[in-house]
């Protein structure tokens, strides 16, 4: 899971009550609910479950094996120019 990102929080939830249980739990059984932030260390497209149905699931794949299958309830959106810029990319801008 490293080469995808990091965690930046993670809360466990009681999916009875849909109160929160606890934060930084050891480990998730299979049919826990929880709440993941997770910060992305490579681009990727993602959009909300309620803007793009097509684009708004989720599935973490490590080592060919499923550890997470969810909905994605909110994105941060950098701006366009806000990542790396290529060498190529600024030889393009210095001609311009």
């Amino acid at each position: 899971l490293t080469s995808l990102g990091s965690f930046a929080e993670l809360k466990k939830i009681d999916h009875h009550s849909r109160r929160k249980a606890g934060r930084w739990p050891k480990f998730l059984l299979s049919r826990d609910a929880a709440i993941v932030h997770m910060v992305r260390r490579k681009p990727m497209c993602f959009d909300r479950l309620f803007d793009c149905p097509f684009l708004g699931h989720c599935a973490v794949h490590h080592v060919r094996w499923t550890v997470a299958v969810g909905v994605i309830r909110a994105v941060n959106k950098k701006s366009a120019g806000a990542g790396k810029v290529t060498i190529s990319a600024q030889k393009v801008q210095k001609a311009k």
